[in-house]
């Protein structure tokens, strides 16, 4: 399995407007589809919001199950079973 090197630079990364930008309107389309009982906003919002707040990867976040995300009224917590190593 070869591996492709890449160069990191700015422009592959959301600046922290374009990111508070994304999650706002992400916020806005879950908050619409509610009304209308649509479940993909939702679930769009959440994935996203995921993604900004702990750093995970697409691959982390494709294979979280749902008994994996443990949230109460004072502390959340995340497995995450498959983590990519640099």
């Amino acid at each position: 399995m070869s591996r492709v090197d890449w160069v990191l630079d700015r422009s592959k990364y959301l600046s922290r407007r374009e990111a508070k930008w994304l999650i706002k309107i992400a916020r806005h389309l879950a908050e619409t589809g509610l009304l209308y009982d649509h479940k993909t906003p939702v679930r769009d919002y959440f994935i996203i919001h995921l993604a900004l707040e702990t750093g995970l990867r697409v691959m982390e976040i494709a294979q979280l199950n749902c008994g994996d995300i443990y949230i109460d009224e004072k502390i959340g917590s995340l497995i995450v079973r498959k983590g990519m190593q640099n």
